[in-house]
């Protein structure tokens, strides 16, 4: 079982501060709580991506989210859904500490999971992250797979291949 904040309050954006101070970095404005390994991955494919959705957001886009509605129907195949809503920061760790056990349980019981809470820091950067499956293998090791929805059947391009591997190496350091 896990519990998910209601779809409006995701735990992977913490509120963002309006009026900080100037003498602040932008990651202390902009991601006080950690950097998303997402972050880390766009920047890869383009430099100014991070500073432009960090400052001016990201619209959704029609294939984001037909991409989130299969990741969540993905989840609950194997997982029932409970929504919840924090009241709190801490209430929000709780919730991923909470869904990560539950996940490694999970794993444990039943060979595999989604959706995984991921969190640590790599270097000196604090990192959060949501591994999308984990599947125990007949060799007893744990295997990470990331879903990618496309918006037209061609295979992805290198680019794209360079920065999802670049995306699960990141998974893999916090997993481990």
């Amino acid at each position: 079982m896990t519990q998910q904040p209601p779809s409006n309050e995701s735990p992977k954006e913490p509120p963002q501060k309006e009026d900080a101070p100037s003498h602040e970095r932008p990651l202390e404005r902009y991601r006080p709580y950690g950097l998303r390994v997402t972050d880390l991955r766009d920047q890869t494919w383009c430099e100014k991506q991070l500073e432009f959705t960090l400052e001016f957001g990201r619209k959704q886009t029609k294939a984001m989210k037909e991409g989130e509605q299969r990741h969540q129907e993905l989840h609950e195949e194997i997982t029932e859904i409970i929504k919840v809503k924090p009241r709190s920061r801490e209430d929000l760790w709780g919730l991923h500490l909470y869904n990560s056990l539950a996940a490694l349980l999970q794993l444990q019981r039943d060979g595999i999971c989604r959706e995984l809470p991921v969190f640590g820091p790599i270097g000196d950067t604090w990192l959060v992250g949501i591994i999308d499956e984990l599947v125990m293998t007949e060799q007893n090791t744990i295997s990470l797979t990331d879903t990618k929805t496309r918006k037209s059947p061609r295979l992805p391009t290198e680019a794209q291949k360079r920065t999802t591997r670049f995306q699960m190496m990141l998974y893999k350091g916090l997993f481990d």
